[in-house]
């Protein structure tokens, strides 16, 4: 038995994953870029094993996982090692993405400051950075997503925030954060408050 399949992958994609599961017989998964992939008697092509990456398993539970996949069209070549039947496949593509929106929650000149950026999608661990632009004076932003710390100076301030994922895959966004002067009375709760009962 054997089936063959295109999957594109689009830019930006930090993880491409191809699993079977399921159904009778011995499937194994061949997967390479741009043009098919085949392997052992194929009635398509016969040419000895081609493929960029291979999954090989006893049974039906074959997987591969990528990370940083070219964006491509990228083959799949189900290749019976025993003839098989009604087996699943599934795949999926993750991209990384920061999940928090701007304006930030505001500050006050003088009084300690938090605010943690969150992240969707990707592989972890997340790492961050400041991309361009500069945060308000005695804030800084750790590699876990926080800014925190205690604002010097009142002012508006823009700076773009980057995350890399685990393999690399970035994202990145534009933030604007007010810092309020000394004495003011400012809310400095985020917009996303806990509904009430």
């Amino acid at each position: 038995s054997e089936t063959l399949c295109r999957v594109t992958i689009p830019a930006g994609a930090s993880l491409f994953s191809v699993s079977t599961s399921g159904g009778t017989g011995d499937v194994n998964i061949y997967l390479r870029k741009g043009q098919p992939a085949v392997c052992q008697v194929s009635s398509y092509v016969g040419e000895p094993c081609l493929y960029d990456s291979r999954s090989v398993k006893v049974g039906n539970a074959d997987s591969i996982s990528l990370a940083s996949p070219a964006a491509a069209d990228w083959y799949l070549d189900l290749s019976g090692y025993a003839a098989y039947s009604g087996v699943t496949l599934v795949t999926s593509t993750a991209s990384v993405s920061i999940a928090t929106s701007s304006p930030l929650a505001s500050g006050v000149a003088g009084i300690a400051y938090s605010q943690r950026i969150g992240a969707t999608g990707g592989v972890l661990p997340y790492t961050w950075s400041v991309a361009s632009g500069s945060l308000p004076g005695g804030l800084t932003l750790d590699s876990a997503g926080t800014i925190s710390g205690t604002p010097t100076a009142p002012g508006s301030f823009g700076f773009t925030i980057q995350v890399k994922d685990g393999a690399s895959a970035t994202a990145t966004a534009v933030f604007n954060l007010t810092i309020a002067p000394s004495g003011t009375l400012a809310i400095t709760t985020s917009s996303t408050l806990p509904s009430g009962s």
